[in-house]
């Protein structure tokens, strides 16, 4: 049996808040991966939280970098992640 790898997202979000001088933007993601070797599971979830205090409230471009910023983090911890590549490379 070849390893399989399952990575569901279980969260992303963008909020703000405002405050008296600044607001705040606040990117949270999370990942969970699973992986199903022929003898071994192995699951592991990987979390971004991120909160920035702003003074001029952020455009769509600002908006979709810290998105792209959160969704990259988790992306990267996962592909850093030494037991799942060592799991995968089983196959």
């Amino acid at each position: 049996m070849q390893p399989s790898l399952k990575v569901d997202i279980r969260g992303l979000e963008y909020s703000t808040s405002t405050g008296f001088w600044t607001g705040g933007v606040q990117v949270t993601a999370a990942l969970k991966a699973t992986v199903e070797a022929e003898t071994e599971r192995y699951e592991n979830f990987y979390r971004f939280d991120n909160e920035d205090r702003v003074v001029v409230v952020p455009g769509a471009e600002s908006n979709n970098e810290r998105i792209n910023a959160a969704l990259n983090d988790v992306l990267h911890q996962l592909m850093r992640d030494s037991k799942l590549i060592e799991l995968l490379a089983k196959g």
